[in-house]
């Protein structure tokens, strides 16, 4: 469930993904669009009561993620949201690819092979990790950290 800490959204191009209220959704295509969700993804998690220490790790997360899109697939959307499950409060990173465009055998940001040893200290600084393919289509790597 999310929580609604403020309704914060990063504004980049146009065309820009779907909105949910207490979530920071951002359109990656460049540099800038990272440097935005990852700022903003840190703001979220010390509002959210994170550590300064702990903020940082997931703004390398948000990083690491969408570099890869960039990387790999051209360009994605990036989601940062607030947690909460029975009083457990955390944070999910959710990153979606563009879809097919040439990358790897079936086009994917993150190729299911591939994606646990490149994004391994991904799945070292988070609780969860999870991977889910389309073949020919997408790819979404969601994580999520929980407050200790």
């Amino acid at each position: 469930m999310l929580n609604d800490p403020g309704s914060r959204g990063a504004r980049h191009h146009d065309t820009q993904p779907p909105h949910r209220p207490g979530a920071i959704c951002a359109l990656v295509r460049t540099d800038t669009d990272i440097a935005t969700v990852r700022r903003e993804g840190r703001a979220l998690a010390r509002l959210l009561g994170f550590s300064s220490a702990e903020a940082t790790m997931l703004a390398t997360v948000i990083s690491e993620l969408s570099r890869n899109m960039l990387r790999d697939a051209s360009h994605g959307v990036v989601i940062v949201a607030a947690l909460d499950d029975a009083g457990r409060r955390g944070v999910a990173v959710m990153a979606q690819d563009g879809g097919h465009n040439g990358a790897g055998p079936a086009g994917h940001l993150f190729e299911v092979d591939t994606a646990l040893s490149r994004l391994e200290g991904v799945r070292r600084a988070m609780d969860d990790f999870e991977v889910v393919s389309e073949p020919g289509q997408w790819t979404t790597v969601t994580v999520k950290k929980w407050m200790r």
